[in-house]
């Protein structure tokens, strides 16, 4: 199902990396298990920006962006920022099934709608009970 959706964090540390779309798994696994320094962890989903117009690229950037419980320092590896705000609409889906179709019907929609389809998307991944979901989120255009 396809939903408006407004998502808050605050206290993020973010990186860009460039990977092959197959590593995004891999990413994902090591973002759940980065160590912190003591009293600093992770405490919500890790979220993935990217631009869809990169997906037949060899290579593809994504802004990763992971929640952490307080305030810190940047530092060489990574940014420090204080909060994200996501206005857009938004479908969750088990990540295993694949994203191009779910994807699709989203801007499908967006047509439909008469809605601006920005070169920009999110992917919060949020690991249930042994299974990967991943929320889509498109981000409304200002």
């Amino acid at each position: 199902m396809i939903e408006k959706a407004i998502i808050k964090q605050t206290h993020l540390v973010k990186k860009t990396v460039c990977i092959e779309a197959d590593q995004l798994p891999a990413l994902f696994e090591y973002t759940e298990y980065l160590p912190f320094e003591f009293g600093i962890y992770k405490d919500g989903p890790t979220f993935f920006e990217i631009a869809p117009s990169q997906y037949q690229e060899e290579k593809q950037t994504y802004d990763v962006y992971i929640p952490i419980n307080t305030e810190v320092a940047s530092t060489d590896d990574f940014t420090y920022v204080p909060s994200l705000e996501i206005k857009g609409l938004r479908k969750r889906v088990p990540f295993e099934e694949g994203l191009d179709e779910h994807l699709n019907s989203m801007k499908d929609y967006m047509r439909e709608e008469g809605l601006a389809i920005p070169d920009k998307l999110f992917l919060i991944i949020t690991p249930v009970y042994g299974q990967l979901f991943a929320d889509i989120i498109i981000p409304e255009e200002n």
